[in-house]
């Protein structure tokens, strides 16, 4: 099944206890709560929860972000089918106001361009599945950096495997 593949926990690094979150997928998508004793960082803390994984896949999803339904499903069917080790999808980025209403919207929804990945991250953290023997073999989260972690993993991981994008699984 889909969840035997991905990754199977959630590494707590911030002020905000997620257990009462993780109780409603209990049932559904059963997960280890992670916990750092003092915070790591985003590099840091998405590391860890790469080390830690114990599917053949992996995807990050901030605290702060959200997917469609079908976004990994469809991720990972990609994956068999197009025989690449990495995969993301477009994202719409919405902006809300200050009583949460949706406001301003953006969107990352290019092709797959590795020449471009070198000046722009086109891809965001939550966009992606990726093998994660493929995340370590590259070595994954650099901890060192508090920006753009994702981006320098990008970039190393389009070195060593096909990439294909897929607009029909938007986050």
């Amino acid at each position: 099944t889909l969840a035997d593949q991905l990754a199977d926990h959630v590494v707590a690094d911030g002020a905000t206890d997620p257990t009462e979150v993780l109780r409603a997928f209990a049932p559904s998508l059963p997960v280890r709560l992670l916990r750092n004793g003092r915070s790591l960082g985003r590099s840091g803390a998405a590391q860890r929860g790469l080390e830690e994984a114990r599917g053949a896949l992996v995807s990050f999803l901030d605290d702060d972000d959200t997917r469609e339904p079908h976004h990994l499903e469809t991720l990972t069917r990609a994956l068999g089918e197009r025989g690449g080790r990495v995969a993301y999808a477009d994202v719409e980025c919405v902006v809300e106001d200050a009583s949460g209403r949706p406001g301003a919207r953006s969107y990352f929804n290019a092709p797959f361009d590795p020449a471009r990945l070198h000046f722009e991250n086109t891809i965001p953290i939550m966009a992606v599945v990726a093998e994660r023997a493929l995340a370590l073999e590259v070595g994954g989260f650099d901890p060192a950096l508090e920006y753009f972690e994702d981006w320098d993993l990008w970039l190393r991981l389009a070195r060593r495997s096909s990439t294909s994008s897929n607009s029909s699984a938007a986050s």
